[in-house]
Order: C-alpha cells, then sequence, then structure tokens
C-alpha cells in the first residue's frame, strides 16, 4: 500500500476448542502497526492459519492451511485486502499443512507437510504437487513424494525467495518442538520428475533469552518478517 506493508496471519483466540481465522494488518515505513488497521479477512468453519497470498493474473489469491477440512482450498479476493471468496478446492481428501506455492521454469509447485494417517504427525512428509495452472490445471503428485520424512526439514516455513540468483525454501526444523527453528534450503533441482537440495542456513532460538522458537520466515520488497514464540511473564492470583 502507499503507507506500508499488509500482513496476513493466523489469529486464535484463547480458549479450548477455538478455531483460528486470518487477520490483517498494515505496517507502516518503520515496520510498525497501524494502530486500528487489524481487521478479520476469513473466517470458515474449521481452523484457517498460514495464508498463502499471491498475485496471479491481475488478481489476489489466497491458500489458508485447512488441513481439519480435509482440503486444499483456493480463495479469490473480490475486493482486496479484505473480502475473499472461495474459487475451488484444488487437493481433496488429503491434509496438507502450510501449503506454499512457487513458479518455476513454466510450472506451478506446490509444497506441503502431510499427514496420512491419525497415527502420523503433520510435521513429518514433505510432498510436492505440480500443474501448467495453479487456477484450473490438475494438480499431480510428484514421483519423488515424500520428498523427505524428517520433522526437522519437512513443514514448509514461508515463501520461496531468491538470494544470489539462487531459489530459496525456508522449512520448519520441529525437533525437538513443533516449529522450534528454521532451515534454508538452496533448491538446485526442481522439475516434475526430480527434486534435489542441500541445506545453507539455519536459525535457531538463541539470540535472546525469552524466544523459545522461532515460527515462519517471509519477505517482500525492503521488509523481513520472522514470527517468533515468547516466553511471558506467570502471575498466579
Amino acid at each position: 500500500t502507499s503507507r506500508g506493508t499488509l500482513d496476513f496471519f493466523e489469529e486464535k483466540p484463547a480458549g479450548r476448542g477455538v478455531k483460528g481465522h486470518i487477520s490483517c494488518l498494515e505496517l507502516d515505513q518503520q515496520g510498525e502497526p497501524v494502530v486500528g488497521s487489524k481487521r478479520i479477512v476469513l473466517s470458515e468453519c474449521f481452523h484457517l492459519s498460514y495464508p498463502f497470498v499471491f498475485f496471479y493474473r491481475e488478481q489476489y489469491w489466497m491458500i489458508p492451511e485447512a488441513a481439519a477440512s480435509r482440503g486444499v482450498h483456493l480463495y479469490r479476493s473480490k475486493q482486496f485486502p479484505d473480502d475473499w471468496i472461495l474459487e475451488k478446492t484444488i487437493l481433496e481428501d488429503v491434509q496438507i499443512y502450510d501449503a506454499t506455492l512457487i513458479e518455476w521454469k513454466e510450472t506451478w509447485y506446490l509444497f506441503g507437510s502431510q499427514k496420512n494417517s491419525i497415527h502420523t504427525s503433520p510435521h513429518t512428509s514433505l510432498c510436492i504437487y505440480y500443474t501448467d495452472d495453479p487456477l484450473a490445471g490438475e494438480w499431480k503428485a510428484h514421483p519423488m513424494n515424500p520428498i523427505y520424512q524428517d520433522v526437522r526439514v519437512s513443514r514448509p516455513a514461508g515463501s520461496f525467495f531468491t538470494y544470489n540468483g539462487k531459489l530459496i525454501r525456508p522449512a520448519q526444523n520441529c525437533a525437538p518442538v513443533y516449529g522450534y527453528g528454521i532451515q534454508f534450503f538452496e533448491v538446485e533441482e526442481l522439475t516434475p520428475l526430480l527434486y534435489r537440495e542441500r541445506l545453507i542456513h539455519s536459525i535457531e532460538p538463541n539470540w535472546d533469552p525469552s524466544i523459545r522458537a522461532v515460527h515462519t520466515y517471509n519477505q517482500t520488497t525492503g521488509s523481513y518478517l520472522l514470527d517468533a514464540q515468547v516466553r511471558l511473564p506467570f502471575y498466579k492470583l
């Protein structure tokens, strides 16, 4: 926007059984929240988190994490950033967490951690799907799925980005706990048949004793956003 950057995020009120929704707020040029700008932009009857927002064909789109619904849903913005409607379900009868898209060499890829049974962790299996058109195309499973079965590298931690001409994939390190740290991988090969990457950097919550975990990393022009779990004082009444 003319004033700063829009930040979409999961907001989950306190309380048992309360589902999360997607909210939005504006950050000013100094990266500070603009007072009064926070509002709910998408709510469903199931839990939502990890809003992946992208711009394609002169339109804004969003894929939030909605694994509780057993589907991956594509929403279209009628009036950005507040008004979103369900366009289609692009994957059905599957639990995928933190779906993250990247267009690479004229093919679209969806990365996400996939829970295959009630006995498996949602952080363990990295799977890839691909298509030639994210709106109308059929999403096909990558033949190398699962790419990993490892809680340290499988769950996405934010959008892909380029650094020194290299494509970088942020991944959550969910050991010893969920969202403990972030690992950055340089993508060396990404095609509908092959995937290869190498670890180049890690972030752990070791620079401040109040921080317990660092969960996601995203960047846009001039802005870098990292969220963290912070220890708060406990007062017993």
